[in-house]
């Protein structure tokens, strides 16, 4: 199971709208991968709220109604995961943007690693499958934390005219999630008997990274999905001059 981590669509606000204090950055800065980086994670900050105007949802916390993923059987997992009434927490707290490489003259396309201390997800789950030994159907609240999370992001895109200006839209987003620990909370995971329920969380957080990496490719699509779809949003409201200056 996986976690939110950063809102990309927070790059495309670095243009004239943005409030005083923050650079603007240029394509022919010889430091734009730097500037970019360093005003991404101050965007975070400033939008943390949200912004109407160019449809920057709140980041803290950032609310998804639904999450959906069927995942494929592995050695040990198997589960048909459902989430609703999504609340992300951290994606906005202590970000931190490395090695960000950008290419939009030649190409349409960029990359750039975000570290999170700590993103926790609380929401309304049903699960059905098996975890290990345990066959599991249930529904209840669950509480899911990942620390120290290393997130890669690769974006590619595709430019369009529209009134006379140059905009970009994804074509294609992909995340891959890297955290140090996770802890898992699934509540009523097994409503008829607490003791079967305190084994399988156990069992769950005692093989919480081996189990994440076997279901983190479903939720990493869906993520990723979600902001690709929230940027494009944003990307349509600013022409690529107003966001990497000349």
């Amino acid at each position: 199971m996986m976690l939110v981590i950063l809102m990309f669509c927070v790059v495309s606000v670095l243009g004239s709208q943005l409030p005083p204090g923050v650079k603007l950055c240029r394509r022919s800065d010889s430091e734009l991968s730097s500037c970019l980086a360093t005003n991404i994670a101050d965007g975070i900050q400033l939008f943390t709220r949200g912004n109407k105007d160019l449809d920057v949802p709140v980041l803290e916390p950032f609310v998804v109604e639904k999450i959906e993923i069927e995942g494929q059987a592995t050695s040990s997992t198997s589960l048909i995961q459902k989430y609703e009434n999504i609340r992300m927490y951290g994606i906005a707290d202590g970000v931190r943007i490395t090695n960000m490489k950008i290419d939009i003259d030649k190409g349409c396309s960029w990359e750039f690693d975000a570290f999170s201390p700590v993103v926790t997800m609380e929401a309304d789950y049903t699960i059905k499958g098996q975890v290990v030994v345990f066959p599991i159907n249930s529904h209840g609240k669950c509480n899911i934390t990942l620390n120290n999370l290393m997130n890669k992001n690769s974006m590619t895109c595709e430019k369009y005219v529209k009134n006379d200006k140059t905009y970009i839209k994804l074509t294609n987003y992909t995340m891959n999630m890297k955290p140090e620990k996770i802890s898992f909370y699934f509540g009523n995971i097994f409503p008829e008997d607490e003791r079967i329920s305190a084994e399988v969380l156990k069992t769950l957080n005692e093989n919480s990274l081996d189990i994440f990496n076997e279901v983190k490719p479903g939720f990493e699509r869906a993520i990723s999905f979600i902001y690709m779809n929230v940027a494009n949003k944003v990307f349509s409201k600013i022409p690529i001059d107003d966001i990497f200056l000349e």
